[in-house]
C-alpha cells in the first residue's frame, strides 16, 4: 500500500477579527487563483450591500497569482490609471472544490494598496466584496455583498485586512441556506475616489485568501477531506449525488 499523500484540515477553521490572529491560521485552497473574469454588470442578491453592481471600466490584470499565498507579491493584483467615480467588477470563477453552504465559516484576506505615480487624489481600493454560491443542480447563483466602508484608498501605499469573521451573523444568514449552495468565490468591486484633479495610477493586490469552515467543533479528534477541484458541470459530486461521488486528488 502506498501514500495517497491527501491533505486534511480541521473540522472547523474560524476567521477572527485580528490580522496576527488571522495569519496563524490554517488555510486551504477551496477555490482556483486564476478565474478572475471582468463583470459589466452584476445583481448582487443578498447581504447589506444587496443591490445591482455596475463596471464603469476596465481595470489593467498585473497578475493571476496564488491567492492562498502569504506574500503580497502573489495574487491576484490589478491597476488603474484614472481620474474620479471609476468601478471595475471582477469575479472569481473555474474549479472549486465546492464546499457547502451549511459548513461555510467566514472569509478573509489581505490586500496591498500602491500608489505608482501622478496624484493622490483618486487611488485604487477595494470598495466591496460579495461571496459567490451556486445552486447544486440548477442555474441558480447568490451572492452576499459586504460593503467595506471605504471612500478611498489611505493616500499611501499601505496594507488593509478585510474579513467576514465567524462570530458575524453574516455567517449564519449563509450557512442557513444548507448543502445544495456551494462556493464559487468571490465578487469585488475595485474603485477609484470621486473628487479632487487629475489621475493617479495605482494598484491593488488580493492575497492571504483563507476560507473557514465548520464541520464539527470536535477538530481534536477528526480532520475533514475536501473532494478535488473540479469544474462547474461537475460540482454535483458529493457523497449525496446519486452515483456521482468523485475522488479527493
Amino acid at each position: 500500500m502506498t501514500d495517497a499523500g491527501f491533505k486534511t484540515l480541521f473540522t472547523e477553521i474560524s476567521i477572527p477579527a485580528g490580522l496576527s490572529d488571522f495569519q496563524a491560521k490554517q488555510q486551504y485552497a477551496w477555490t482556483t487563483s486564476d478565474g478572475w473574469a471582468y463583470k459589466n454588470s452584476v445583481g448582487v442578491n443578498y447581504g447589506p450591500a444587496a443591490t445591482t453592481w455596475n463596471s464603469t471600466s476596465q481595470a489593467t490584470i498585473l497578475r493571476r497569482g496564488n491567492l492562498y499565498s502569504r506574500s503580497q507579491n502573489d495574487g491576484f493584483k490589478v491597476q488603474k490609471d484614472a481620474g474620479g467615480g471609476q468601478e471595475s467588477l471582477y469575479m472569481l470563477e473555474g474549479l472549486s472544490r465546492w464546499m457547502p453552504a451549511s459548513v461555510f465559516n467566514g472569509v478573509g484576506f489581505e490586500t496591498y494598496l500602491e500608489i505608482e505615480s501622478n496624484n493622490r487624489n483618486h487611488q485604487l481600493y477595494l470598495a466591496a466584496y460579495a461571496t459567490v454560491f451556486k445552486h447544486r443542480t440548477n442555474t441558480g447563483v447568490r451572492y452576499y455583498g459586504i460593503d467595506l466602508g471605504y471612500s478611498d484608498g489611505p493616500g499611501y501605499s499601505g496594507y488593509r485586512y478585510n474579513a467576514m469573521q465567524s462570530t458575524s451573523s453574516h455567517v449564519n444568514t449563509i450557512r442557513s441556506w444548507g448543502p445544495d449552495w456551494l462556493l464559487q468565490g468571490l465578487l469585488m468591486s475595485f474603485k477609484t475616489a470621486t473628487g479632487g484633479t487629475g489621475t493617479t495610477k495605482s494598484d491593488v493586490t488580493v492575497y492571504n485568501l483563507k476560507w473557514g469552515n465548520k464541520y464539527s467543533t470536535n477538530s481534536s479528534s477528526y480532520r475533514v477531506l475536501p473532494l478535488k477541484m473540479r469544474s462547474s458541470s461537475g460540482r454535483d459530486m458529493h457523497a449525496g449525488a446519486t452515483n456521482k461521488f468523485i475522488s479527493f486528488k
